[in-house]
């Protein structure tokens, strides 16, 4: 699963980037190296930090985001919208038996997830 996550200020964001921005910056270049990150960037008017993390667990995106020097600093509030990437770059079931095979298969997935827990 990947996830689109949404960095909204809650706190002074001069402050922040006076405090913080250096230790954000170092902390984002890391996860972009060991492949957490995909991709991120600010909105334009810079109130918003939008970040794409991928293939990993719900909840290792809320470890990974409570690290993040801005969140731990109580300067930021993130959402986090799961988001099942079915077309990148060009590449992607653009066709309704690619979605058809697609959809079977998260079927097949959480079906044998129900029975691992024994639901």
């Amino acid at each position: 699963m990947w996830y689109l996550t949404l960095h909204r200020w809650s706190g002074d964001r001069e402050r922040a980037i006076e405090e913080a921005l250096g230790d954000h910056l170092a902390w984002m270049h890391h996860q972009q190296l060991t492949g957490r990150i995909l991709m991120a960037g600010p909105s334009p008017d810079r109130g918003l930090g939008i970040i794409v993390v991928g293939h990993m667990r719900r909840e290792a995106v809320d470890d990974l985001f409570r690290s993040e020097p801005f969140v731990a600093g109580g300067f930021r509030e993130y959402e986090v919208i799961p988001w099942e990437v079915h077309h990148l770059l060009g590449i992607g079931g653009f066709s309704v038996p690619a979605v058809t095979a697609m959809l079977a298969d998260e079927r097949a997935h959480q079906i044998g997830a129900t029975e691992a827990d024994g639901s």
